[in-house]
């Protein structure tokens, strides 16, 4: 199946990039059909999905960005940001973010603590 080759190939990348598995798996757009889950289940990853995206695929304005995740962060929130080469305005605003959650009283946190789950197998 398809998706179980591009778990293995991706799987197989960052083992010889960090020398471990992950055990965790952001499926592409958070698409998912029972299918695909059957597959990521029996290859023993645990399914995550983002609860605020940043945008930063359509905006062009780290403020915006900034913004978006500030006035809408939750408790346990997991937020969705992009590091492709034309990301740019991610990555200034990730300081106003970051800045702006701490002062908020938000912990930035992983999500294997976040969630309690192992991220490498």
């Amino acid at each position: 199946m398809e998706i179980d080759r591009e778990i293995k190939i991706s799987e197989d990348k960052i083992f010889s990039i960090i020398n471990i598995r992950p055990a965790i798996i952001r499926p592409p757009y958070g698409a998912l059909s029972q299918s695909s889950i059957n597959e990521i289940v029996k290859n023993n990853y645990k399914i995550v999905i983002w609860s605020i995206d940043t945008l930063d695929w359509s905006q062009k304005e780290s403020i915006n960005i900034a913004k978006n995740v500030l006035d809408n962060a939750r408790d346990g929130d997991i937020i969705l940001m992009h590091s492709n080469s034309d990301k740019k305005t991610t990555l200034e605003a990730l300081p106003a973010i970051i800045k702006g959650l701490k002062h908020n009283g938000y912990s930035i946190v992983t999500l294997s603590e976040l969630l309690n789950i192992k991220a490498y197998q």
